[in-house]
């Protein structure tokens, strides 16, 4: 009917397969943003009318850079969005991971920098803490991802996959 379709998150965590839907988080009994009210009620407006007042950015043609974040001392080689979109990290060469808050992309603020091979809590993205260190086939290691529940993560490298408890 082309109206968009704003998800909320009430409780729980995302369905891995919507992982990559944007929604509005409102667990813990957190209120929905400014900006989710008002795309909330551009939605509801009758097709071809404006709504009162908005406070919502202009549209930027697709393709419009909105920042550039630097910081790693080598090549990045992966970055990925948390699944509320609202976080995203870099992992460079220099054996660091870089993490930014992104809630404002064309302000992303850097909160941590996480050194070596090791696994971090990010639940504070601001203080990250340490939870586990890898230990095996780490000279070779190119790839990670974590399992959709976030229970196992697989590393890659050197003919080689192995799969962590985390």
């Amino acid at each position: 009917m082309g109206k968009p379709i704003l998800p909320l998150l009430l409780d729980g965590t995302v369905f891995f397969r919507l992982g990559d839907v944007q929604y509005e988080d409102v667990t813990g009994g957190r209120m929905p943003s400014a900006a989710y009210i008002q795309r909330l009620s551009a939605s509801a407006s009758p097709v071809g009318s404006q709504p009162e007042r908005t406070s919502a950015p202009p549209r930027r043609p697709l393709g419009t850079l909105l920042a550039t974040l630097t910081g790693h001392a080598g090549t990045v080689m992966s970055v990925a969005f948390s699944p509320d979109s609202r976080t995203l990290v870099t992992a460079a060469g220099d054996k660091t991971a870089q993490l930014w808050h992104v809630t404002d992309p064309d302000h992303p603020t850097h909160t941590a920098t996480l050194t070596g091979v090791r696994l971090w809590n990010v639940t504070d993205r601001d203080r990250p803490t340490l939870t586990a260190t890898l230990t095996d086939g780490l000279s070779t290691m190119s790839e990670v991802a974590f399992s959709p529940d976030g229970r196992t993560l697989a590393t890659a490298g050197d003919r080689t996959v192995r799969l962590w408890q985390v």
